[in-house]
């Protein structure tokens, strides 16, 4: 199902830097759902990384409009 819907989305977008970018959120969605449903405890390098993930996909999607 993931690549059916990354290779639509990518056939759907008119860049795909605009695709490609949320492959980095992988990991901040990996860490959200070990929280939410296995109960693990994140260290702060992973909270940091976290935000500098959120900021960089932000900053990217602020300068591409």
């Amino acid at each position: 199902a993931a690549y059916f819907l990354w290779g639509k989305a990518i056939s759907l977008a008119d860049k795909t830097s605009e695709v490609t970018n949320y492959m980095f959120v992988t990991p901040f969605l990996s860490t959200a759902m070990g929280f939410a449903f296995l109960r693990e405890i994140p260290n702060t390098g992973t909270f940091i990384g976290g935000a500098i993930i959120i900021l960089s996909v932000t900053l990217f999607n602020l300068k591409g409009k």
